[in-house]
C-alpha cells in the first residue's frame, strides 16, 4: 500500500507525538497519581530526593509536566510547547540520573538504568517541537 507524502507525514507525525505522549503521560501518573505500578507523590519525590539529590518541588514539576504535557501531546494540544517541556525533562533526567550508567539500558537493582531511552524520548521531543502537532491535531484546529 502506498500513502501519499503528506498523508504518510502527517500520520508519522501522528504516531510520533501520540508515542511520546502516552509514554510521557505513563510515566507522569505513575509518579503524581500511583498508577501503573507507581509509587505515587510522597514515595516518589523522596525516591528522586535520596538517589538524584532532587528537591521535592523540582521532583513536583518534572512529574506533573510528565503527566499534563503527556496528555497534551496525545491530544495534540500546544504541542510544541508540550515537547519543549518534555525536553528539558528528558535533558534534566538524561544528564543527572542516566548518563553515568552508560548509554544501554540493563537493570540494576530493579530499576532499568543507562541513557537511551532517555535520550530517545529528547530526540522525539526535538521532532514534535521541530514539526508541532500536525494535521491530526487540536492545535490544527484551533489554528495554535
Amino acid at each position: 500500500m502506498i500513502i501519499p507524502s503528506e498523508t504518510g507525514y502527517a500520520l508519522a507525525l501522528l504516531f510520533v507525538r501520540w508515542n511520546l505522549g502516552v509514554v510521557m503521560f505513563a510515566h507522569g501518573a505513575q509518579k503524581v497519581l500511583g498508577w501503573f505500578g507507581g509509587q505515587g507523590p510522597q514515595r516518589s519525590a523522596e525516591s528522586f530526593r535520596r538517589n538524584w539529590n532532587i528537591p521535592k518541588e523540582l521532583f513536583l514539576l518534572s512529574a506533573y509536566s510528565e503527566l499534563l504535557c503527556g496528555l497534551a501531546l496525545v491530544l495534540g494540544m500546544y504541542s510544541r510547547s508540550a515537547a519543549v517541556v518534555t525536553e528539558v525533562n528528558m535533558f534534566v533526567a538524561t544528564l543527572k540520573a542516566q548518563s553515568r550508567h552508560g548509554f544501554f539500558l540493563r537493570s540494576v537493582e530493579g530499576r532499568a538504568v543507562g541513557m537511551e531511552f532517555t535520550l530517545t524520548l529528547f530526540f522525539i521531543s526535538v521532532a514534535v517541537a521541530v514539526a508541532g502537532g500536525g494535521p491530526y491535531s487540536l492545535d490544527s484546529i484551533f489554528g495554535v
